[in-house]
């Protein structure tokens, strides 16, 4: 056999080898589709309730003209832009051979509009760089939703191993999903806030995503009557209002149903203070300077801050309601002070209420304020 021929010969083994490595690699596409599938199932558990519902998944060959479609269809309130470190991992992620994230869309029979659910990055990629996905296999889902609000939560179940969110924009999209416009700054602070109330403990920042959730879901009430009533900004006259002991303290007057017209009153006063004309020792005047002057706790190694500062803001309270005079000192080895229409039951519930107080260290922080 002469070298010419050999040269061929190997050529087309080559050409042989390089197919049978496409063929695989494609089969490898469709295995990691349905495994995303299969995930989705459990993930998306609010589309299975939806006994009317007619949910289609396909694999489908990515084109310039598909993209061009799902590019322009209409987006919801709460999603994400594509950001620079998203476009990149997604960017890195294409390069070497991984499939790109699903691109789901739902139809809301409501209004007859179909939503793109996930798949934005993707199909902005795609139209920089359609090279990439030439002839590639994509995962397109397709869900039927009665209404817009339950597109608004399938929205929201795609989650950060999913679509890549991070969880502060799955809790962003779940608090939209309700209608509720609130800072993000806000709703994190008021999640742990609610727990530290009940346990006497922060959620922690690596905990898992669904308790957050679960913990939203069982409180969108009090969330909803936060952004009516109190306020819903994070800026320079609420930042130091979104204290995490403020927030368990507003909390807690949202279960006093009594006194809830009186309580709003309280904390708008207390967090506005400026825009009121008070009396030299006026209960809502005093909390707002003593927490103006006071730093924040920052970790669960300050509980002892933590509890003093919701103990003043209890004690405030009570003068308010009682109308008498407001004094900032608590009883060490006793309880916090009962809530002013706070029933036993509920205060029950709250477990750092019940512990006895042991006053902080005399060498906590003070904020430059104070000094």
């Amino acid at each position: 056999m002469s070298i010419v021929e050999d040269e061929v010969e190997r050529l087309k083994m080559a050409e042989l080898i390089a197919e049978i490595n496409e063929e695989k690699a494609k089969r490898t596409h469709v295995r990691q589709m349905v495994a995303h599938q299969n995930s989705l199932k459990n993930d998306l558990s609010i589309c299975s309730s939806r006994s009317d519902a007619k949910d289609t998944h396909r694999l489908l060959v990515w084109t310039q003209e598909y993209n061009k479609q799902f590019k322009a269809l209409p987006r919801l309130d709460g999603d994400r832009d594509p950001s620079h470190a998203k476009v990149k991992a997604l960017h890195q992620r294409i390069k070497i051979g991984r499939l790109p994230f699903p691109w789901a869309r739902a139809l809301c029979l409501e209004n007859g509009v179909t939503y793109r659910i996930n798949g934005n990055t993707s199909s902005w990629i795609a139209h920089k760089f359609p090279e990439m996905f030439n002839l590639a296999l994509i995962m397109e889902m397709n869900f039927v939703a009665a209404t817009l609000k339950e597109v608004q939560f399938i929205h929201a179940q795609f989650d950060a191993p999913l679509s890549s969110r991070s969880p502060a924009e799955v809790i962003k999209t779940w608090v939209t999903s309700f209608g509720i416009e609130i800072a993000d700054r806000v709703v994190s602070p008021i999640l742990s806030a609610i727990e530290m109330g009940y346990t006497g403990h922060k959620i922690r920042e690596k905990e898992n995503l669904p308790k957050k959730i679960d913990m939203l879901i069982n409180h969108i009430d009090f969330f909803r009557w936060m952004r009516e009533n109190v306020f819903s900004t994070y800026n320079k006259q609420t930042k130091s209002f979104t204290r995490i002991c403020f927030l368990t303290f507003i909390h807690m007057l949202f279960h006093c149903p009594s006194h809830r017209e009186k309580a709003v009153d309280f904390l708008r006063r207390t967090i506005f203070s400026n825009d009121f004309s008070h009396k030299a020792h006026d209960p809502c005047k005093m909390l707002h300077e003593q927490l103006l002057t006071t730093d924040a706790p920052s970790s669960d190694q300050e509980i002892p801050e933590f509890r003093q500062q919701l103990g003043w803001c209890i004690l405030a309270w009570n003068a308010f309601t009682e109308e008498g005079t407001t004094n900032f000192k608590l009883k060490p080895g006793q309880p916090l002070p009962s809530v002013s229409g706070m029933s036993d039951e509920v205060r029950k519930s709250y477990a750092i209420l019940l512990d006895p107080y042991i006053p902080p260290d005399k060498k906590s922080k003070k904020s430059a304020k104070n000094k």
